[in-house]
């Protein structure tokens, strides 16, 4: 007498993981799927640096002209003039360098 035995369909390895040929160098759909997502993150991350290597620059530029302007202000009126900058223009001058 022969008996046959039923087994569930999720037992069978194939049927549990499908498979699929992929040709070398494709790039699976999930990949794909998440591309999108990794550009965008990608571009984001890159304005955030970009955006703090200018507030970074800036930083750097306002501090040398805070010191540049330190180092004019303690000079006497002899190494001014020789600069060809008066004690009274000093202060207009930087002033105006540091609102451009």
């Amino acid at each position: 007498m022969n008996t046959l035995v039923l087994q569930p369909a999720t037992a069978r390895p194939s049927a549990a993981v499908p498979r699929r040929a992929i040709a070398p160098g494709a790039v699976p759909r999930e990949a794909m799927v998440e591309a999108p997502a990794a550009a965008a993150r990608t571009g984001l991350l890159q304005r955030l640096r970009d955006a703090a290597a200018e507030r970074r620059m800036r930083r750097i530029r306002a501090r040398r002209l805070r010191e540049e302007g330190a180092l004019l202000m303690a000079m006497g009126q002899h190494e001014l003039n020789d600069l060809g900058v008066g004690r009274c223009e000093l202060a207009g001058h930087l002033r105006g360098r540091r609102a451009g």
